[in-house]
């Protein structure tokens, strides 16, 4: 099924109002409608991503959105533990100090995402692209995130504790007070990298 990008330009307008609007009722509606729509908005988000959508603190835990489309969009404090978001893009987005917890977002496009202080605690990002991401004190302890690209990335004091990173790509990061207790980094490309105090 699929939508024309109008319509979806408009559901993607009442939906951002509705998660926004503060009664936690209504959130939790937003919320709800977001879980059953699963694959029809993935066919709009290809059509018609929704630039710079306001979701902040949103309650999204377990959302389950194959290739979801969300370019640059607000997702501070937002809570999406255990979604599963494989392909999505959300390139340039702000996830400041979001819950993502459980999470899976195999092959997702997070470049120049802003996630500082985020909870990644065994997320999937195998494959995923975070080039350039601003990460500094999040948390990826257990995650896995064999063959990602983190060229240039600001990983500065993050927890990574029994991570996983075998093949990952971490040219020119800054890799600064880093934990990297039990965590496996066999194959990882660390080309240029700043690794003081890691």
């Amino acid at each position: 099924l699929e939508l024309d990008p109008v319509t979806w330009s408009r559901a993607a307008a009442c939906l951002e109002r509705c998660v926004c609007a503060g009664p936690s009722e209504l959130q939790a509606s937003a919320a709800t409608l977001l879980h059953r729509l699963g694959r029809l908005a993935a066919c709009w988000s290809r059509s018609a991503p929704a630039r710079g959508m306001q979701l902040a603190r949103a309650e999204l835990q377990g959302l389950e959105v194959d290739g979801l489309a969300l370019p640059e969009a607000i997702l501070t404090e937002a809570r999406l533990g255990n979604a599963r978001l494989q392909r999505a893009s959300l390139v340039r987005a702000n996830l400041e100090r979001a819950h993502l917890a459980g999470a899976v977002l195999q092959r997702a496009d997070l470049d120049g995402v802003h996630a500082e202080g985020a909870d990644f605690r065994a997320v999937s990002l195998r494959s995923a692209l975070l080039r350039g991401a601003r990460l500094a004190g999040a948390c990826f302890a257990e995650a896995e995130l064999d063959l990602a690209d983190l060229s240039g990335a600001d990983l500065t004091g993050c927890d990574l504790r029994r991570a996983s990173l075998r093949s990952a790509r971490l040219d020119k990061a800054v890799l600064a007070g880093l934990d990297l207790r039990e965590s496996t980094l066999h194959r990882a490309h660390c080309l240029g990298a700043n690794l003081s105090g890691a």
